[in-house]
């Protein structure tokens, strides 16, 4: 069993690189063959993913929660089907809104929020209105990825997204240069594109689903036994996009543009901690679930410290060797002294909290595998008023230490209630050991190795700098990965404490 989910994070940082190689090896092409303001379209593309993800409405985690349950009860095979079904035709609903909006809205924006010197009116027109149809497909794309992660099948998923990574972004190309490199070719090109895999998507989900002969059939029950969970689900990620986006758009309207850049550079490579985060959290969340539904307990508190000591020492070597390279990993970005002493300061705090954040990601999973959702949506709803309110005061005063500082002070109020409440729904009994195995002993021997090598070697060459960050993280995460799995040698062995279930569902 532990075999399988570790070939599921395997497969799943696979699709991670693939997810950060593709984009930024294409986007080159893009940009050439676009043109500045062809390419400022698809950065515009790129916020209205941002928003339309908010209405998910917590579809995609109920599809691989639900059919992680539901492949444990092999009686009713036929439950499955309609399951899918129900779900997909609903995320199409949300699709079909969010398309709606887009094309009714496409010439107000191409004319009164866009401006425009080289493209025409009609042509940014045509474009949004593309963009919405890509959008709508990206929904049951979403849950059809989502059904193959609670079936399990997660080098499937990410095989399917790298080859469909590849082929969008060589074909993409391709029609550029067929057709000619306007905006009108790229996203005509990225629809049929997206078209195609959720073709092949949905495929593969329906060949994998148990055969039945009961036909499938849209399941008005499925709404009521999961709006709950579902709704939960889905407050709880809108609450935490309204916090980033209030966070852009105070920074945005404060912060000179320049400034305004600097901080936005500093939060992207900041956020690449939590992308470590990921591949456990997919792989995992199914397994949880399946393991809670059997009421195996012992296998679920071995899977979870697993997953969560691994995962930790992870995320903890990166963001302490970026947090101790702060300003030499800046300089290397910006390629300014100047921007890179004005920036490190932030870039700190951002990783910081970033890396405290990520920390709390399993058990989350573990929260959602016994359908506790309510805690991380009553968590980010009672944080989402006093943070932006509090932003708006500071932000003018503090500029972008404000946002960084409050995030970091959200995360250290989060975590300790993230992690009691975990072990009080599922585990009880557990939340002392496992902080002593999966933070603490790892964070300590980490750090011992990170602060001896920035004492050998505190300032490395831009040309010794990245072979230096990577030789002082593998060595802070072997020593992370020895303390964390310390009870083998009879250390705080997590068997010792009582096993419980959920206690909550």
């Amino acid at each position: 069993m532990a075999k399988r989910q570790l070939l599921n994070v395997l497969a799943n940082f696979a699709g991670v690189g693939a997810g950060l190689v593709f984009p930024l090896l294409f986007n080159i092409a893009y940009y050439r063959l676009l043109g500045t303001e062809g390419y400022g379209l698809i950065g515009f593309f790129g916020l209205l993913v941002m928003l339309a993800s908010l209405l998910d409405l917590g579809l995609s985690q109920t599809t691989s929660r639900e059919i992680a349950r539901e492949v444990i009860a092999h009686d009713h095979p036929g439950d499955l089907h309609s399951l899918v079904l129900t779900l997909a035709i609903l995320s199409c609903g949300a699709g079909l809104l969010v398309w709606l909006l887009t094309a009714a809205s496409s010439r107000w924006l191409a004319i009164s929020w866009l401006s425009s010197l080289q493209l025409s009116g009609d042509e940014v027109a045509t474009a949004i209105a593309i963009m919405g149809a890509i959008l709508a497909v990206s929904f049951p794309a979403n849950i059809f990825n989502a059904a193959l992660r609670g079936l399990q099948r997660q080098a499937l998923s990410n095989a399917v997204t790298i080859v469909s990574g590849a082929w969008r972004g060589a074909a993409t190309i391709a029609a550029l240069y067929l057709f000619g490199p306007t905006t009108l070719s790229f996203f005509s090109a990225q629809l049929l594109l997206s078209l195609l895999e959720v073709s092949v998507l949905g495929s593969l989900v329906w060949a994998l689903l148990p055969r039945s002969a009961v036909r499938p059939r849209f399941d008005h029950r499925l709404l009521q036994s999961n709006w709950r969970f579902a709704s939960a689900v889905w407050l709880s990620g809108l609450t935490g996009q309204l916090i980033m986006l209030s966070d852009k758009l105070v920074m945005s309207k404060v912060l000179p543009l320049d400034l305004f850049g600097l901080y936005s550079l500093a939060f992207a490579v900041a956020s690449t901690v939590h992308r470590l985060s990921t591949p456990f959290s997919t792989a995992y969340f199914p397994h949880f679930v399946e393991l809670v539904e059997k009421r195996s307990h012992d296998l679920l508190r071995n899977s979870y410290y697993l997953s969560t000591r691994l995962a930790s020492a992870m995320v903890l070597c990166a963001g302490l060797v970026m947090l101790i390279y702060a300003r030499p990993i800046m300089w290397l970005l910006t390629g300014n002294t100047v921007d890179a002493e004005i920036i490190a300061p932030v870039f700190a705090i951002l990783l910081a909290a970033n890396t405290i954040g990520s920390l709390t990601v399993l058990p989350q999973m573990l929260q959602l595998a016994c359908g506790a959702a309510w805690i991380a949506l009553r968590i980010n709803f009672f944080q989402t008023i006093p943070y932006v309110a509090l932003l708006l005061l500071l932000a003018p005063r503090f500029g972008m230490y404000a946002p960084a500082g409050l995030w970091l002070a959200a995360s250290f109020v989060n975590f300790p209630i993230m992690i009691v409440m975990t072990h009080r729904v599922a585990l009880q009994g557990h939340a002392w050991v496992w902080f002593k195995l999966a933070i603490l002993l790892p964070a300590i021997s980490a750090a011992a190795v990170l602060v001896a090598g920035a004492a050998i070697v505190p300032n490395p060459s831009p040309v010794a700098l990245l072979p230096w960050l990577a030789l002082n993280y593998a060595l802070a995460l072997a020593a992370a990965l020895v303390f964390a799995f310390a009870a083998r040698f009879g250390f705080f062995d997590p068997a010792n404490s009582k096993i419980m279930g959920c206690s909550k569902r």
